[in-house]
């Protein structure tokens, strides 16, 4: 896509100028606007190819930190494991005892922060 856009073909001068004033005004304005869109595309072409190149490089072969690699990789698993056929939890029919909060307990106790 590194295509240059194609400049288009001029009109005859003996064919331009047979042409009432507002449309050879009208002509002129529209070619100076394909002139600075041609402009704008070339810049953008060149931004794109800039970020594709950008795209392909990461912290294994940039030597940038891992934060850097952006959207552009997938992070690797972190575990190989499978998935486990059982499901999680207690077995079935059993009824288990969790440790209620309650308003008056029997004791409290105090737990302190140690000193760093």
């Amino acid at each position: 896509m590194t295509n240059k856009p194609e400049k288009p073909t001029a009109i005859r001068s003996d064919v331009f100028t047979s042409l009432p004033q507002e449309v050879q005004a009208y002509i002129q304005l529209l070619e100076k606007r394909v002139v600075v869109l041609m402009h704008q595309v070339e810049e953008l072409v060149a931004k794109v190819g800039e970020l594709e190149v950008r795209l392909t490089k990461d912290r294994s072969n940039n030597h940038k930190p891992l934060i850097s690699d952006g959207l552009g990789k997938k992070p690797k698993t972190s575990s190989l494991r499978g998935k486990p056929d059982r499901k999680p939890g207690g077995q079935p029919g059993h009824i288990g005892r969790t440790l209620e909060q309650v308003l008056n307990p029997n004791y409290i106790e105090v737990q302190k922060a140690h000193d760093l």
